[in-house]
């Protein structure tokens, strides 16, 4: 065939049919492709699925991506499209419903869960209990933090608490009939939640050394279950003390427990030794009697506030395990390899988050 005196062989018609019919099977592949996923259109997790989560639903995102303890919940929050879906562990105050009034925008029931404002607190910050009410006026900020509990697991308000959960969505979406003058607000899905003891929040937790150690004498069996370091503030040591085999039914408390002794470098560069005292705020401290077969749990605490960071570990001293205190001691060196730093990304369970012995 001649075209404006140029021969064109038949294949040519062959290969521009064959390129043409790839280019419109490109142009289909294309036009048909989904669009790409929006995380301020799309949530972490589909929200109609929500109330068909188990108890464990957490724990397959933390040994994927580990969990985060954020220092500042701003910027991670800022960067929203990157850590929507991240697990996060963050210590949060949960204000009554008269001091988050002004913010009904915050508070909903959907999806079977109970999302309620909550006021985020750096990992490190030092503040009593009495001082977590000074918080609620940032509930009425552009961008408190929103936390969802499962219906019905929705902890006492009025308290600050460890939660241990998953950035999710946010309240614009959530919430869309709270209106268009409604600022949007972070929404964290809560995989589990610790209460945090006024010791804890007065001395916020850096590094967790794991023992579970335990040993039996007469009728008492001790468990060491973690030690808490707060750098430059006071150490922990979560235990539990239990009757094992008193024909009595009760016996009197062990006593000692205020008789702990833990040696550590102190604030002033000298190694000293601190001797342990009862939380004043744990259920330890008004028992007297051991129930058989009951353990009584809670905190040990070491109030001479250590160096630093647990580089040289620390040791402890225990009491024999009778009444009389009779008996040579024991000594637990803990070294500081076992000490983790929990402001890294981890991998840690649900259940080694800080704040309660138990």
């Amino acid at each position: 065939m001649t075209i404006w005196g140029f021969t064109i062989e038949k294949r040519f018609w062959y290969f521009s049919v064959g390129a043409l019919a790839l280019i419109i099977g490109l142009l289909f592949v294309i036009s048909s492709k989904p669009a790409p996923y929006d995380p301020y259109l799309e949530s972490a997790l589909p929200p109609n699925q929500l109330n068909t989560l188990s108890g464990n639903w957490l724990d397959p995102y933390i040994s994927e991506y580990g969990v985060t303890t954020p220092q500042s919940f701003e910027a991670f929050t800022s960067d929203y499209p990157i850590n929507v879906g991240i697990p996060i562990r963050f210590r949060v105050y949960l204000p009554r419903a008269d001091e988050s009034a002004d913010r009904p925008d915050l508070t909903l029931s959907k999806y079977g869960w109970q999302f309620t404002p909550g006021v985020w607190i750096p990992p490190q910050q030092a503040i009593s209990a009495e001082e977590l009410t000074t918080l609620t006026s940032e509930v009425l900020a552009a961008d408190p933090a929103v936390v969802g509990f499962p219906e019905g697991k929705l902890p006492v308000l009025g308290e600050a608490y460890t939660v241990t959960g998953l950035l999710f969505w946010h309240t614009a979406r959530l919430n869309p009939d709270a209106g268009l003058g409604a600022p949007s607000a972070p929404v964290i899905l809560a995989g589990s939640d610790q209460f945090l003891t006024p010791a804890e929040l007065a001395s916020p937790t850096t590094h967790i050394a794991d023992l579970d150690i335990a040993y039996r004498q007469n009728n008492l069996l001790l468990n060491l279950k973690r030690v808490e370091w707060s750098s430059g503030r006071q150490v922990r040591l979560c235990l539990s003390v239990t009757n094992t085999r008193s024909t009595t039914g009760s016996i009197d408390i062990w006593p000692g427990l205020s008789a702990i002794q833990a040696s550590y470098p102190l604030v002033d560069g000298a190694k000293g030794v601190s001797i342990g005292e009862i939380d004043e705020s744990g259920s330890l401290i008004n028992q007297d009697l051991l129930e058989r077969g009951t353990p009584a749990t809670g905190y040990v605490v070491f109030p001479d506030g250590p160096s630093g960071e647990p580089n040289a570990g620390l040791r402890l001293t225990i009491p024999a395990l009778n009444q009389a205190g009779a008996g040579p001691p024991t000594e637990i060196d803990v070294q500081p390899n076992q000490f983790r730093d929990i402001s890294v990304n981890d991998k840690i369970t649900r259940s080694s988050a800080t704040g309660e012995c138990r």
